[in-house]
């Protein structure tokens, strides 16, 4: 039987893996003298900085999970410069990914709603509402950030980020299982019925294709073994467990997600043993 849950705390979980609010969304950093000062780089410099396509290319190379945060600041404002001379489908999705991936790891939480809903912003241009997969999955990533901050409140756009991911699931194969994974995490976060759209089922569906079919994400496994939790099947959920550890390498995703995947992974076998 699933248990019942708070409907505070399951929202909270919804931050998943945000139009320009009128106040600058860079933040405070010093530059240390060591590396490349990412932070503090004259973008118009560059040979490319009339050309908002080759930006836009060189932000998407840049923009990686596993990347630094002066890196992935970097690459926001270089697709940020490419967006504000054009808004063509490849540079706003260049954009929306680049401001997700900065919003996530931003600590400061207004400087990351300002970040995530100027990616919504990118999203919509990119073609959310032509059922564009790609555009729709940026779109509720980022929104998944938006929603993090609003609690009770987000309950109403949660039939908002169901639709975008089950359009994004068009083309499942994004970032390793992205669709699969988000829409199967919202399934088992989200609030049951009548107050929600929670289905364990579903969510157990989805996270075991997202697992099986792409091995390689971390999350996949840990949001799977979350579902197997759930469903009072600990034997299963450890064995999930064992591939996430196995998967979770530094050298591949860096020290932020490693760090935060470990932690995730080392709670939910504690929970198993208690169980």
């Amino acid at each position: 039987m699933r248990r019942s849950r708070n409907i505070l705390a399951a929202i909270s979980v919804l931050a998943l893996v945000l139009t320009a609010c009128g106040k600058s969304a860079a933040p405070i950093r010093v530059y240390s003298g060591l590396g490349p000062n990412w932070y503090n780089a004259d973008l118009s410099t560059l040979p490319f900085a009339d050309d908002p396509g080759a930006m836009a290319e060189v932000a998407l190379i840049l923009s990686q999970r596993n990347a630094v945060e002066g890196q992935k600041y970097y690459a926001f404002k270089l697709a940020e410069m490419a967006f504000a001379r054009s808004d063509e489908r490849r540079i706003a999705l260049a954009y929306s990914r680049a401001a997700y991936l900065l919003a996530e790891i931003e600590p400061d939480e207004d400087r990351m709603v300002e970040i995530a809903e100027k990616g919504l912003a990118a999203a919509e241009k990119a073609g959310t509402a032509n059922k564009d997969p790609e555009a729709n999955f940026y779109y509720a990533l980022n929104l998944g950030l938006v929603l993090k901050t609003k609690g009770l409140f987000a309950l109403g756009r949660l039939p908002k980020l169901q639709e975008t991911l089950k359009i994004a699931m068009e083309k499942p194969e994004q970032d390793m299982g992205g669709p699969l994974r988000v829409l199967g995490m919202l399934y088992l976060s989200a609030p049951e019925w009548p107050q929600g759209i929670g289905d364990l089922e579903k969510s157990l569906e989805l996270l075991e294709q997202a697992s099986t079919n792409y091995p390689a994400h971390p999350q996949n496994h840990i949001f799977y073994a979350k579902a197997l939790i759930e469903d009072d099947d600990p034997e299963s959920a450890s064995a999930v467990l064992q591939k996430a550890e196995k998967s979770a390498v530094e050298e591949i995703w860096g020290a932020y997600y490693f760090r935060q995947w470990n932690e995730e992974i080392k709670a939910l076998q504690r929970k198993i043993q208690k169980q």
